[in-house]
């Protein structure tokens, strides 16, 4: 395949892009032509719709703890809610370990939607040099997400590396 031609995007930049909620940028496959000498290479050009309820429909993006599509208004309010978000948040020595529903479907077109996630965060003066500082893993279920918290913070006590990065 010529490096000159460009696959299709079909990207959603919510909020992002010229301030429209819902906007889709995309842009067509095209034979661009060969960028001179010494030039940035040239770029597609991209074409702006509004995201219709259609295609909301047919990829849910949002999911509720259970993993039932749930619209971004419903997201909104259970998202605010930190009872509802938090599944873990426990101290390790210099660790904290979180657990979060993100309701945000990270699968990118996987089967089940990955929607909770486990970060560790080093709370010491010198967290940028540590390797374990925002290392995440993400879990399609609650009870993964439970289980995999509980196993993370089982190792961080027994001075192991979390059990994703092995």
């Amino acid at each position: 395949m010529a490096a000159d031609v460009r696959a299709v995007l079909d990207v959603s930049v919510r909020d992002a892009v010229l301030g429209r909620p819902g906007a889709v940028v995309e842009a067509t496959r095209k034979r661009l032509p060969r960028p001179v000498r010494g030039c940035e290479p040239l770029r597609p050009k991209l074409k702006l719709t509004p995201m219709t309820r259609e295609r909301e429909d047919r990829w849910p993006r949002y999911f509720d703890r259970n993993g039932v599509p749930i619209n971004i208004d419903t997201w909104g309010k259970l998202f605010e809610n930190n009872e509802y978000q938090r599944l873990g948040h426990d101290h390790v020595g210099d660790y904290l370990v979180s657990t979060v529903w993100l309701g945000l479907d990270h699968g990118f077109g996987s089967d089940a939607p990955v929607i909770f996630e486990t970060m560790i965060f080093a709370t010491q003066d010198e967290k940028d040099d540590d390797e374990l500082n925002q290392v995440c893993t993400r879990y399609t279920s609650e009870a993964a997400a439970l289980t995999g918290h509980q196993q993370t913070v089982q190792n961080l006590r027994e001075g192991k590396r979390p059990w994703f990065l092995n």
